[in-house]
């Protein structure tokens, strides 16, 4: 649990009401709710008031839900010295491999179990039967969107690669493809660009796709669906293991959708290759 979040909780525990005990207790157990969960949410789950969680949030330091939860992301991933002497400290309790294997197969699970919800059946098909595929991985994550444009492109013609080499992410702004998908990878902390490029490639009419972190708290204003994978498994530096599955995943989704146009294209590269790199087997 935070430092922070449980000092303050434990200064302020002799002022808490009946149900702001409740609350605290619930925080205490669930201290990842302040980051994931709105007010009203949270108070759904507790039976009280969005406006209990309000004077809670107030009574433990904080301005408003937003405040803490900038606070406790500044806390554990902001600019600040601190932040690496705790993941150091962090490194350290991770130390024996057994731990760091089951936060990342745990976190591969859930990325799986994404596969049985409606938003990623939307995926699918907008990935496979959209006329042209944008990929954009910001900030240190081109990695993944380089590894994904590839992987799409033996399937599907028309993926494309999103990039500030020309200064300002021209590619999926001007194509004429009367359909067409950005897919956006972004985990934090959060460049700018991330969302200005998805606000503005929905004006321009693309559907938008954000693959991001769980903390994530601006994805769902500016995207059309949002696929949330764990990435803060404990480790010196954010993993990002989940989310490489999570594209294998749709990889493997979106040739099954394709069926015999992924066989074609797939056919097609092959003789290309046969051709021109010189394969000797």
């Amino acid at each position: 649990m935070s430092d922070l979040l449980k000092s303050r909780i434990d200064a302020a525990m002799p002022a808490f009401t009946r149900s702001e005990h409740r609350l605290a207790n619930f925080v205490i157990a669930n201290p990842d709710c302040l980051l994931l969960a709105t007010a009203s949410e949270i108070a759904d789950r507790n039976g009280i008031s969005a406006m209990t969680v309000t004077r809670f949030i107030r009574k433990i330091g904080f301005t408003s839900i937003q405040d803490a939860k900038s606070a406790l992301r500044q806390e554990s991933f902001g600019p600040r010295v601190s932040r690496y002497e705790q993941r150091y400290k962090q490194k350290r309790r991770y130390q024996e491999a057994a731990d760091a294997y089951d936060a990342e197969c745990f976190a591969i699970k859930r990325a799986y179990a994404m596969r049985d919800t409606a938003d990623w059946k939307r995926v699918i098909d907008l990935i496979a039967n959209s006329e042209a595929v944008f990929v954009a991985g910001m900030l240190t994550l081109h990695h993944l969107s380089a590894a994904m444009v590839t992987h799409l492109g033996y399937i599907r013609p028309n993926v494309q690669a999103v990039t500030r080499m020309n200064g300002n992410f021209i590619e999926p702004l001007t194509s004429t493809a009367e359909t067409k998908v950005l897919v956006l990878i972004n985990i934090f902390r959060y460049g700018r660009e991330g969302p200005l490029l998805a606000s503005f490639a929905r004006e321009r009419g693309l559907k938008v796709i954000v693959i991001c972190d769980e903390t994530c708290d601006w994805a769902h204003q500016c995207a059309d669906i949002v696929l949330p994978v764990a990435i803060d498994l404990g480790l010196f530096l954010s993993s990002t293991v989940a989310i490489y599955s999570m594209i294998n995943l749709i990889l493997h989704d979106v040739a099954d959708e394709l069926g015999p146009r992924a066989r074609d294209v797939l056919e097609t590269i092959s003789e290309a290759q046969d051709r021109f790199e010189g394969f000797m087997a």
